[in-house]
């Protein structure tokens, strides 16, 4: 599912409550915090939503007491302190090369998913191993140093990924390498990446790709509200109360960035910061010369060094196509998804139409509507398509369709999967609204929108519709109650993925155990 989450929903709620406001939701350093917080009384100790399986009813109950936070701020704002921002508008940005970021005796490496990745979290454990895989904890057991080298033969055959040197492995320690996702030519995880300082008066964002964990924004802000105090200084603005907040998961997303010591220990958290123990310690680094750099006007030319040491690589917005993060395929083409869908068929095909209601062909409110397309991945359109999914509503006066609904509208859901594997199907699921003031009755129709590119890389759009959907008025009947199991995720072909990646991982480790242990025992 690639439609929004629980931060979405409450915007959403938000904006049809207060037409004409735009309600932002930011995600900080919450990497190591879920709002899952219902037991599950597993021996895997899990925990998972309010909602239970019903996913989506827990991404709704949760965007929900976030929107009432807001809406109760809005109502009675004398509950809550406040502070004007005044001063200046500022920023900073830099594209950081993170596969050999050196600060002082700190340095960052190529990119390396840890084996312990594969054990998940408390929101849902990986089928193959628990957390906490480290050199240390793989030494105490054969048996684990087999399933390293089988998961490392395993990698390296399906992906075609890179082997890692012995430098880079020390440079890791003391993660167990899963995956070396930054290793090779057709590396999978992208080194460039952006970090910035944005300044609006006396709040500061400190803006990067990672998921960062409590402590790791702890540890940022702690670091940065002292450099942002002598920079306002400097700007002869007012520092008697500043405000510093980490803004994670934007203008690129790589994963987590945890702590010295979260590494050491090598939960999901440390083997998913990709880039080694002192990931953090150089971001903050590099975070702190942004900040220091918002007090200077880098277009001058008569700089100081120690002016020009704080603006260098740092002083302009680098253009887009520098930040390769936004572009790399998932599985490390340089190419986007070329896979065209099968002979008979074509981009935006209908795969599998609407099912209407018979004999009357109208449908009634609270009614789930989907169809199913035939489609290119959604990595080839995320920078060129507005909305994967919309609404189309016939005008009887123009005797054509207008979009009425895109997909940032909580009841519009875009779902992509692959389909035999090979193929690319994407599913618009449509909740019909309840009230006739946001849907009218009338004659609508779902609409895909996407891009895909041929084998030279150039890139092209497709659209694709269903059948038309005549929808009730107010006062026809009203479904008291909508089939949620429809709202579940397609798991068939996924399952058919999963056995035969075990499949291959098992023959692997077989492998192993036949041909090289019975040379170590020699």
């Amino acid at each position: 599912m690639v439609s929004s989450d629980n931060k979405g929903y409450a915007e959403w709620l938000l904006e049809r409550r207060y037409p004409g406001l735009t309600a932002a939701f930011f995600q900080i350093d919450a990497g190591d915090v879920s709002p899952n917080m219902v037991d599950n009384n597993d021996a895997l100790i899990t925990y998972s939503g309010y909602g239970g399986e019903n996913y989506v009813r827990s991404a709704e109950i949760m965007g929900e007491n976030q929107a009432r936070v807001v809406i109760k701020t809005l109502v009675e704002p004398h509950l809550c302190s406040e502070t004007l921002l005044s001063g200046t508008v500022k920023a900073r940005m830099t594209n950081t090369n993170y596969s050999a970021l050196a600060v002082g005796e700190n340095k960052t490496c190529p990119a390396v998913i840890g084996i312990s990745f594969l054990g998940g979290t408390e929101d849902g454990r990986g089928p193959l191993m628990e957390e906490g895989w480290n050199q240390q904890y793989l030494e105490k057991s054969f048996l684990r140093q087999g399933v390293a080298k089988a998961t490392k033969l395993f990698t390296r055959t399906l992906l075609g990924l890179g082997e890692p040197s012995e430098e880079v492995l020390q440079c890791q320690y003391p993660k167990v390498t899963g995956i070396p996702s930054g290793i090779g030519e057709n590396h999978a995880t992208p080194s460039i990446l952006p970090l910035q300082a944005f300044k609006i008066g006396q709040f500061l964002l400190a803006v990067v790709p990672f998921e960062t964990t409590s402590i790791a924004g702890y540890r940022i802000r702690k670091q940065l509200k002292k450099d942002f105090t002598e920079s306002l200084s400097s700007l002869s603005e007012t520092s008697e109360k500043v405000f510093v907040e980490v803004l994670a998961l934007s203008n690129a997303y790589i994963a987590y960035m945890s702590t010295y010591e979260e590494y050491q220990v090598q939960h999901y958290e440390g083997a998913s910061t990709y880039f080694g123990p002192h990931q953090l310690q150089n971001t903050i680094a590099e975070l702190s010369r942004l900040t220091k750099a918002l007090k200077i006007n880098c277009d001058r030319s008569n700089l100081s060094e120690a002016s020009k040491g704080l603006c260098d690589r740092g002083s302009e917005i680098v253009p887009v196509h520098a930040m390769d993060s936004l572009y790399h395929h998932p599985l490390g083409n340089s190419q986007l998804d070329s896979r065209r869908p099968p002979f008979w068929a074509t981009y935006g095909d209908v795969y599998e139409d609407v099912s209407l209601p018979k004999p009357k062909s109208i449908v009634p409110r609270g009614t789930l509507m989907s169809a199913t397309f035939w489609c290119a991945a959604p990595a080839n359109s995320q920078m060129f398509v507005k909305s994967f999914c919309d609404v189309d509503q016939y005008n009887e006066h123009t005797k054509g369709y207008e979009t009425l609904l895109n997909d940032h509208d909580w009841n519009v859901r875009f779902l992509w999967r692959r389909k035999f594997v090979y193929y690319s199907v994407c599913t618009c699921e449509w909740l019909i609204e309840r009230d006739a003031g946001f849907v009218p009755a009338g004659k609508y129709r779902l609409r895909i929108n996407g891009a895909y590119t041929n084998q030279v890389g150039k890139v092209s759009w497709y659209t694709g519709v269903s059948s038309p959907i005549e929808v009730a008025s107010d006062t026809d009947k009203v479904h008291d109650s909508v089939d949620v199991s429809k709202y579940t995720l397609y798991v068939f072909d996924e399952v058919l993925i999963f056995i035969s990646v075990a499949f291959l991982f098992l023959f692997s480790t077989l492998r192993w155990f036949c041909c090289t242990m019975p040379k170590t025992l020699k």
